[in-house]
């Protein structure tokens, strides 16, 4: 019995943020090698070949996202220095998933602008990234 409770103990401790994957933690396909991707509740981000450097990816925190075939779209909140999101302060960003090209990061008003230009479709509708949640 007592190896049951401390094997729990230790399943516990090592689930939580900081000590390895935490319950909130999840990947999700987006289609030609881009995923979603939830490392902590302020490290959210969309990988494009796997890749988190700075110019291959929508940096944390992605906040919402959609994405079609081709296209992504993915809205970032801003976070200061320790990680902590900026109220009110958001970026917008778009990528050609089989191109494996990024755009941004734009304001709302650039973002629109650059999806017409690209002809990113309307019915690619940003929805909350929690709700890409397994």
């Amino acid at each position: 019995m007592c190896r049951v409770i401390g094997l729990g103990a230790v399943l516990f401790i090592f689930g939580c943020d900081g000590f390895g994957p935490g319950y909130t933690d999840f990947h999700v396909e987006l289609g030609h090698n881009c995923q979603l991707i939830q490392m902590s509740g302020s490290i959210v981000n969309i990988t494009v070949n796997g890749s988190l450097s700075e110019e291959d990816c929508v940096p944390a925190k992605v906040v919402s996202c959609g994405f079609d075939q081709k296209y992504i779209i993915a809205k970032q909140q801003l976070l200061d220095e320790k990680y902590n999101p900026v109220s009110g302060k958001y970026q917008f960003w778009i990528v050609d998933a089989p191109q494996k090209k990024r755009y941004g990061p734009f304001s709302d008003k650039e973002f629109n602008a650059k999806r017409r230009e690209l002809g990113v479709p309307e019915s690619i509708k940003m929805r909350s990234t929690d709700s890409y949640r397994p």
